[in-house]
């Protein structure tokens, strides 16, 4: 019985471990500041919610972050505040990572910010 239960607690931890580092305020504003090109102190985290989201195609993750954050923006009348929704998603190879498809020149992008590789983009 003792030796089930650390099984089951040994899993428990690798599973913990597999998701990499715990999401965080300074890792949200990081990888947001990145992202939008703008220095970490202009970004205000609104509040950062665990859940699932899925896509058009039926494509389900199961483990998102959505970050609300405030920040600042250069617009016709000079500098103003926005208020954007930003998903995390988890994986073995980016660790926690927004993405966003492009357009460019060629044709569409992937651009990836991540707590593992930082800016990656996929043409």
């Amino acid at each position: 019985m003792k030796a089930m239960w650390l099984m089951l607690v040994l899993v428990l931890l690798w599973m913990g471990k597999a998701r990499g580092e715990e999401f965080s305020e300074a890792m949200a504003r990081s990888l947001i500041a990145e992202a939008i090109e703008i220095r970490e102190s202009g970004i205000r985290i609104a509040s950062i919610v665990e859940g699932s989201k899925k896509s058009e195609d039926g494509f389900e993750a199961r483990t998102v972050i959505r970050v609300t954050a405030v920040h600042p923006v250069i617009g016709d009348k000079g500098l103003g505040r926005r208020v954007r929704c930003y998903d995390f998603t988890h994986s073995p190879r980016y660790g926690w990572f927004h993405q966003e498809i492009r357009e460019s020149r060629g044709g569409e992008e992937v651009w990836i910010w991540s707590e593992n590789e930082g800016r990656v983009i996929v043409r």
